[in-house]
């Protein structure tokens, strides 16, 4: 449920939304996406967290970064190192805490957040912004693939839960419709 007067602020976990996305084989256009929360109320800001390999080569994952910087995402990332095996869950990590202290620094300029992360690690982020007073939604998916699946306490502790299956008619990509 969203109201037109509140204030909204989207946090996006770029791995854990990439990965819902795929399950449901989704190719997400992102402004597609940043309007239709535009159009649920007034939207504060968009953020997407992502982790970048070491080699900053990785050309896919720097394109998308740039389109989003472009079209009124802020970018946060972590850079994981090829030659450490556990580089990539510590940054994933990082960028946990990082949407974390961005939403709290966000807590009286914000209604309502919407956190596309299914990781049961932000259950005390919700809580925490919820005893603040402001509402939450997490959008994520029940289809698992890929860890792609949202924690149950996540989906009970959460106000609303929006079905990432159920937004696919509005934000996937014109190009990519069957």
């Amino acid at each position: 449920m969203f109201y037109k007067d509140e204030r909204m602020a989207v946090l996006i976990d770029g791995v854990n939304f990439h990965n819902a996305a795929r399950a449901h084989d989704i190719q997400v256009d992102y402004r597609k996406l940043r309007s239709e929360f535009a159009g649920r109320g007034k939207l504060v800001r968009c953020f997407y967290y992502a982790v970048e390999k070491h080699d900053a080569e990785e050309v896919p994952i720097r394109r998308l970064l740039d389109y989003l910087d472009y079209n009124g995402f802020t970018i946060k990332t972590d850079v994981a190192r090829h030659d450490d095996p556990s580089a990539f869950r510590r940054a994933k990590s990082c960028l946990l805490m990082e949407l974390a202290m961005d939403a709290v620094s966000l807590i009286d300029r914000v209604d309502h957040f919407i956190i596309m992360c299914g990781d049961r690690e932000i259950l005390p982020l919700v809580a925490m912004l919820k005893r603040a007073g402001t509402r939450v939604s997490i959008c994520a998916t029940r289809q698992g693939a890929d860890g792609g699946t949202i924690s149950d306490e996540l989906r009970r502790a959460a106000d609303n839960f929006i079905e990432l299956g159920d937004l696919a008619g509005v934000i996937s990509r014109q190009d990519m419709a069957a």
